[in-house]
């Protein structure tokens, strides 16, 4: 039998040669011994070998159609769209440029409210109403409208949202909406198939497919937290907050941002881990921020020179730049020039990779670091705090009360993002809040803010984050003035401002 067998294999395998040579096959072959012996003839011409092999290629491009096909399916009804909208304020009117001499033109240069609305999408992940999405894409929003694939349109509210890693969910008065299944980001490789899903250029419900090009994407300026898939599905402005989906139609990213020359996709894609993503939205549902851990390290990414100074094969870990006073990092006995290159018995890749997976634990959590001092390795055991919120991400309706006072000085302010200090050019020893807009008939404004300050301290006390402004705006005596400190470009400067009555 199993030379029988073999009789077959061998045959088929000269099939399959002369197929693959397009030759005509005219084979007779004899299986057996004895007075029954199996006989027979196979023949093949080139041109019936060549449409078998056509027909084949083509069932396995109709395969994968239908496998987008029903993805697609699968993911639409859970995909929306997103406008958001509000008022801002503006001077002068286009056109008029000095029309009528000084009078005119300074009338037409009086601040006039105009609306301003933005558009993108997000990835319904409840049946009640819970809708993921990028800060960005509802950051400073008055009124929120949410379009489902459907057609239908609802008012969203802004839950919580967080700029340090770009999420915000928003929440929908609904019971019956498709929620998107969660995936496992920490199960995807590099090869992969993806499709991306969306609104771009206000287009509803389109869809795009790729393949997962990179993971742990980190250091790209778009958030303090990176860590990145990257994807050359096509991703456009408006498909911020959309899905981004594996071929089981599980929700794996959340669509953010694109690497661009020109504003459109050029094949090199991010979203965020839905890992990350998930965990977040849990803590703004839950809590309205997001409770992250702190150490209390200031950290230098290592080069070969230093990994070299400090007995290292290679520029793996992190190095201890500062260590903040009263920390854990101060209390578990870490000093300036350590490097940290495991926690919790897990390599250290670099500094974007320990920071990420510091903030990741509850406060509280004990940790055990690895750390190289004196070309020496030694354990250090410490306990996280909790690193204080950067920004309120808890989000107010339109209409709901409001006692932040910094806004009664007529500016809004964001948190000095990784972003921002790129674009200011500012390093990381400057700390502060970034002022975006001012209004001049305002107390800022009178002042003299402009947008682009970053306010460093108010009074004797530093500023770090805009929390900490609003608090310090709220103890300030109402009708008297408060000296700021502010970073304008190379400059340092000082400006009263008067706290309205």
């Amino acid at each position: 039998m199993k030379k029988s067998l073999l009789g077959v294999v061998v045959a088929l395998a000269i099939v399959g040669g002369a197929t693959a040579l397009l030759r005509p096959i005219d084979v007779d072959f004899r299986i057996g011994r004895g007075a029954a012996p199996i006989t027979g003839n196979l023949s093949v011409s080139p041109s019936e070998a060549q449409a078998q092999t056509a027909e084949e290629g083509l069932e396995s491009l109709r395969s994968q159609s239908r496998a987008f096909v029903k993805i697609s399916k699968t993911v639409l009804p859970s995909v929306v769209s997103i406008v958001s909208e509000r008022e801002v304020r503006m001077t002068g009117i286009p056109g008029h440029e000095g029309l009528g001499g000084d009078f005119f033109g300074r009338f037409f240069e009086m601040p006039q409210r105009v609306p301003q609305q933005g558009s993108g999408s997000g990835v319904i992940v409840s049946a009640d109403g819970y809708i993921l999405t990028n800060n960005h894409v509802v950051a400073e929003a008055e009124r929120i409208t949410v379009t489902f694939h459907d057609g239908r349109a609802l008012p969203g509210k802004l839950v919580g949202r967080d700029p340090q890693s770009d999420i915000a969910v928003i929440r929908v008065e609904a019971k019956d909406l498709t929620p998107a299944r969660i995936g496992d980001s920490s199960k995807l490789e590099v090869g992969e198939w993806v499709l991306a899903v969306g609104n771009p250029f206000q287009l509803k419900s389109t869809v795009t497919a790729g393949i997962v090009s990179a993971v742990g994407r980190s250091n790209i300026g778009l958030a303090d937290y990176e860590d990145f898939i990257q994807t050359d599905a096509a991703i456009n402005p408006g498909n911020s907050g959309g899905a981004l989906v594996n071929l089981d139609g599980e929700l794996v990213g959340v669509n953010t941002a694109i690497a661009t020359r020109n504003g459109g996709n050029q094949g090199v894609g991010f979203a965020i881990p839905i890992n990350m993503a998930h965990q977040i939205m849990g803590d703004l549902v839950a809590n309205g921020r997001v409770v992250r851990g702190y150490l209390g390290v200031q950290l230098q990414r290592l080069t070969e020179e230093t990994a070299e100074i400090f007995g290292l094969e290679r520029p793996q870990g992190a190095l201890v730049g500062q260590v903040t006073d009263d920390s854990p990092a101060s209390r578990a006995g870490m000093k300036q020039g350590d490097v940290i290159v495991a926690i919790d018995g897990v390599d250290v890749k670099g500094v974007d990779d320990l920071r990420l997976r510091v903030v990741e634990k509850e406060p509280g959590t004990q940790v055990r670091l690895t750390v190289v001092r004196d070309k020496q390795r030694r354990e250090i055991t410490a306990r996280l705090a909790e690193l204080e919120p950067r920004d309120d991400a808890r989000a107010k309706a339109p209409g709901d009360d409001d006692s932040d006072r910094s806004r009664d000085l007529g500016m809004t302010i964001e948190d000095l993002t990784a972003r921002a200090r790129r674009s200011l050019d500012l390093s990381e020893s400057v700390d502060g809040v970034l002022v975006t807009e001012v209004d001049p008939l305002k107390p800022a404004g009178r002042a003299g803010l402009q947008r682009g300050d970053v306010i460093t301290k108010i009074g004797s006390e530093p500023v770090l984050s805009v929390r900490a402004l609003k608090r310090a705006v709220a103890q300030a005596p109402k009708g008297k003035p408060v000296l700021m400190l502010v970073r304008r470009g190379e400059n340092e400067i000082f400006l009263g401002v008067r706290i309205p009555e």
